[in-house]
C-alpha cells in the first residue's frame, strides 16, 4: 500500500474514532469572572505565571483557562486592529525575503541622506547664528532646544508609527513627514536673516551706506569711518548691534526643524529596515545602514571645504 494511502486511511480512521468520544463543554464564566479578567487584559495583554496563579485562585478557574481566554482576547484585538486596512489581508512574500546587498543599500539610503543634512546644520549652523547676532552663551540654548523638543515628541511620534494603518506601510508615512521637516530646515537656515528683512528687521548694509559708515560683519557692528579732530586725537564712534529679532526667530526655528527631525527620523528609517528584512539579514542590513550613515556625514561635513562662491550654485545664488 502507498505510504500517502495508508496516511489517509489512518487519519480517516482517527477522525471515525473521535466522532463517537463525548467532548467536554466549553467552559462558561460568569459575569464577574468576565469583568476581572476583562480589566486585567487593559492593565496587561501577556500574564506572568505569578500573575496567572494569583487570577486562578482569585477566580476558581485553572490556569488553562485564564491562558485560553486571554489568548483569544489577543486574537480578537489584532482581527480589530486590521479592520479598514486594505493591504493587511495582502502577500508580502516578494518584500519579505533574502535582500541582496544593493537592495539593503536602497533601503538604507534614507539614512545617508538624513546624516548628510545633520552634518551641513552642524557645519553651518552656528556661524550662521553669530553672524545674525546670537550671543556665544545664547547659542548652547539653541542647541538644547531640539532634544528638549524630542524628549517629549519621539515617544508619541514611535507610538503613532507602531499603530498606524495607512497602505503606504508604518513608518513611511513618518519618514516622509520627517523628511519634510528635515527640507524647510534647510531652507530655514541659511535664508532666516534675509526673511527677517521681508519682516522688517533693518538691513545693516543699507544703513552703513546711508550713514557712510562701515560695517564689521564678524562682530555685527556699525563703525563710523574715523575722523581727526587734532593729531593726537580722532574720534571713533561705535554704534550698537543691530537688531534681527525676525532673522532670528526664522534661523532657530530652522535649526530646531532641522535638527529635531534629523535626529527622530532615524528611528523609523531603521525600524523599516528591520520591518522589511528577515531575521537572518538583520545583521548585515544594520551594518550597511551604519555604512550608509557615515558616507552621508563625510560627504554632508565635505560641504564646508568647498568655496561655494566659485561654482556654478553660488553665482546663481549671488546674482
Amino acid at each position: 500500500m502507498p505510504p500517502y494511502l495508508h496516511h489517509l486511511i489512518s487519519v480517516q480512521g482517527k477522525r471515525f474514532r473521535k466522532q463517537g468520544i463525548d467532548r467536554k463543554p466549553r467552559q462558561t464564566y460568569s459575569a464577574k469572572q468576565l469583568d476581572r479578567l476583562e480589566n486585567e487584559f487593559k492593565l496587561d495583554k501577556y500574564l506572568s505565571v505569578s500573575k496567572r496563579m494569583e487570577l486562578s485562585k482569585t477566580l476558581s478557574l485553572t490556569e488553562v483557562q485564564i491562558k485560553t481566554c486571554f489568548l483569544e482576547k489577543v486574537k480578537s484585538t489584532a482581527r480589530d486592529q486590521l479592520k479598514g486596512n486594505a493591504s493587511a489581508n495582502a502577500d508580502y512574500s516578494h518584500i519579505y525575503r533574502h535582500k541582496t546587498r544593493a537592495e539593503l543599500i536602497r533601503v538604507s539610503a534614507a539614512v545617508m541622506g538624513i546624516e548628510f543634512s545633520y552634518a551641513a546644520e552642524t557645519a553651518f549652523v552656528s556661524p550662521t547664528l553669530l553672524k545674525i547676532g546670537v550671543e556665544h552663551q545664547h547659542m548652547t540654548l539653541v542647541w538644547a532646544l531640539s532634544p528638549l523638543v524630542g524628549f517629549f515628541l519621539c515617544p508619541i511620534l514611535g507610538s503613532f508609527s507602531d499603530r498606524c494603518k495607512l497602505n503606504i506601510g508604518r513608518r513611511r508615512p513618518f519618514i516622509i513627514l520627517l523628511s519634510i521637516g528635515v527640507f524647510l530646515g534647510l531652507i530655514l537656515v541659511p535664508n532666516g536673516e534675509n526673511l527677517g528683512y521681508w519682516f522688517g528687521d533693518v538691513d545693516p548694509h543699507l544703513q552703513a551706506a546711508a550713514m557712510n559708515t562701515t560695517y564689521n560683519i564678524t562682530y555685527n557692528y556699525l563703525n563710523i569711518i574715523p575722523h581727526k579732530t587734532t593729531a593726537s586725537q580722532s574720534t571713533h564712534v561705535v554704534y550698537s548691534k543691530t537688531s534681527h529679532p525676525w532673522g532670528i526667530f526664522f534661523t532657530v526655528l530652522g535649526t530646531v526643524l532641522l535638527d529635531f527631525d534629523a535626529d527622530a527620523c532615524q528611528s523609523p528609517s531603521r525600524a523599516y529596515l528591520l520591518d522589511v528584512c528577515i531575521p537572518e539579514d538583520h545583521a548585515k542590513g544594520l551594518s550597511t545602514f551604519t555604512i550608509m550613515a557615515g558616507l552621508g556625514g563625510f560627504f554632508g561635513y565635505s560641504m564646508g571645504g568647498l568655496n561655494w562662491d566659485e561654482t556654478e550654485i553660488g553665482m546663481l545664488t549671488s546674482i
